[in-house]
């Protein structure tokens, strides 16, 4: 008798899963791999997605508590170019004040038309 005879064992290669149930035990799911995105973040569409399939899921929000000062000498392209950073820099620029105006000849208006052709609705 071959194993998966005597565990009634379900394979379903598709969904990378096997089921093997017992009458006086409960099922056993066994997932296979699952395609793991980068940085493993998915979008909400996604995640919705793979709920209404029936994915398992966890919902976390993990952030860090430790606050690593950034140091310039840490970061490789200011290492190698150190001549063109200042050793302080500055802070953000003052406001300044904006003068812009266009100047329209007298007597004329703006022009309103559809920037592209609209479908009948």
């Amino acid at each position: 008798m071959h194993w998966s005879e005597k565990h009634h064992a379900i394979i379903d290669c598709h969904h990378k899963e096997i089921v093997i149930s017992s009458p006086r035990l409960p099922e056993i799911h066994f997932l296979g791999d699952q395609k793991i995105l980068p940085f493993c973040l998915i979008s909400a569409l996604v995640a919705g997605k793979l709920l209404k399939k029936g994915c398992i899921s966890y919902l976390a929000h993990v952030f860090d508590t430790e606050i690593v000062e950034v140091k310039l000498e840490n970061v490789y392209i200011v290492r190698d170019n150190t001549d063109l950073f200042p050793e302080e820099f500055p802070g953000i620029p003052p406001e300044r004040e904006v003068e812009f105006k266009i100047d329209l000849l007298p007597g004329t208006s703006p022009i309103f038309m559809a920037t592209y052709q609209m479908a009948p609705a």
